[in-house]
């Protein structure tokens, strides 16, 4: 999947999202490597460590199988899937954790030596509750404290120990699962807010478009035929059903700016003049700022700005290139001019389906990018975009 994917994948869903898959990546990635970095520093410590420590062998031999199946079973396993590799990272951790510490209870019994290693389990217990939520660390803390009393009579403790040490991790842990839960529920409270104000601001910004588009009555279709080409298309360029949809709504928007386009301008039926033209073309920066700073707003707010960059560097406003322009942007340039070109317009007739196609070929690699095109005519050949009578790919 291409880094400009991923980046619209973001721009989507506003980059902070806590089921957002990309969140989740990013966050086990770094996880990756900083339980890495600790095995290792684990492994060096006990070693230099082993002739005063009983359990020195078996705490070596738990990091340095973490440091394998890590190699071999939980990075490649990020590579598809960051979650299935977080949670079967989880599981290995806990049957390592807990064997190699049994190991070391074993072995400080035979050499009657008594030590705090079962304090672990309180910084287990903590770690789990922070990384999974109060319910998976609720299960986790239930099995560590079952551990622990195994741990400690392994270890030669008696049982009022082994009480007193579960207790401990039962208060540290009921603590700390009190506050993330609390954390939790204000976090999804202020969630469930956000997004209902983003809903409501997006019905208004859809209202506004509309009453654009409304100002000419030729083009009511046109918002319609955008969003539904916009989504097929973003779909067909690896987007998810979701963020597709998203991106198609956002397209819809595309250009709201024109509410502060003239209608003399706008309504013309001949060519603009080049002061006229330069007028027209506010109509990205003003729809950027029409559509203000909100985060849920930022990928309509590049489409606004972008759509009318080129290929070749030589659109407008910024003169973007290539890649540089934002995909989803890319994305409505080329459903937004087949649109343009298959509907009638006060300058000019509807295009032929064959003439649509042929325009869109000439545009390839200097006004539109080539890779989309592509997607999109293949989209229309086999009959998957209804938007318009006769959009099957025929002859001019």
């Amino acid at each position: 999947m291409s880094d400009n994917v991923i980046d619209t994948r973001r721009e989507i869903t506003g980059g902070h999202s806590s089921v957002d898959a990309e969140s989740v990546a990013d966050t086990e990635r770094a996880l990756i490597a900083v339980r890495g970095v600790g095995a290792v520093l684990v492994l060096a410590a006990v070693f230099l460590l082993r002739d005063s420590f009983p359990g020195a062998v078996p705490v070596m031999a738990g990091a340095v199988l973490f440091l394998i199946y890590n190699t071999l079973v939980v990075i490649p396993l990020y590579m598809r899937s960051p979650i299935a590799a977080r949670n079967v990272g989880m599981f290995l951790d806990t049957i390592t954790i807990a064997g190699a510490s049994l190991a070391v209870a074993a072995r400080e019994r035979a050499a009657d030596v008594q030590t705090d290693i079962w304090l672990i389990v309180i910084v287990l217990v903590v770690a789990t509750v922070l990384r999974f939520g109060p319910r998976v660390g609720l299960s986790l803390g239930l099995f560590w404290c079952s551990w622990l009393v195994l741990f400690s009579l392994v270890s030669g403790a008696t049982w009022g120990d082994a009480a007193i040490r579960s207790v401990t991790v039962v208060i540290v842990g009921g603590a700390v699962f009190s506050v993330t839960d609390k954390l939790r529920r204000r976090e999804e409270l202020v969630a469930e807010g956000k997004r209902g104000l983003e809903a409501q601001n997006r019905e208004t910004f859809l209202m506004l478009a509309t009453v654009v588009e409304a100002r000419d009555e030729t083009t009511g279709q046109h918002l319609r035929h955008v969003e539904t080409s916009a989504t097929l298309l973003a779909q067909a360029v690896g987007l998810s059903e979701r963020e597709a949809k998203e991106l198609g709504e956002a397209a819809v928007m595309h250009d709201v700016g024109k509410a502060g386009v003239p209608d003399k301008i706008l309504m013309k039926p001949g060519p603009l003049e080049a002061a006229e033209w330069d007028v027209v073309k506010r109509h990205t920066v003003l729809g950027e700022k029409i559509l203000g700073d909100r985060e849920a707003f930022t990928l309509a707010r590049q489409i606004a700005r972008s759509h009318h960059e080129r290929w070749d560097g030589s659109g407008y406003p910024d003169g973007l290139r290539g890649e540089d322009i934002p995909l989803a942007a890319r994305i409505t340039a080329v459903v937004d001019m087949y649109d343009a070109l298959r509907s009638e317009r006060p300058y000019k007739p509807p295009w032929s389906p064959g003439e649509a196609f042929a325009e869109l070929e000439r545009a390839k690699g200097t006004q539109l990018d080539p890779a989309l095109v592509d997607a999109f005519l293949a989209l229309l050949a086999r009959g998957d975009v209804q938007n318009y009578p006769g959009s099957e790919r025929k002859a001019a």
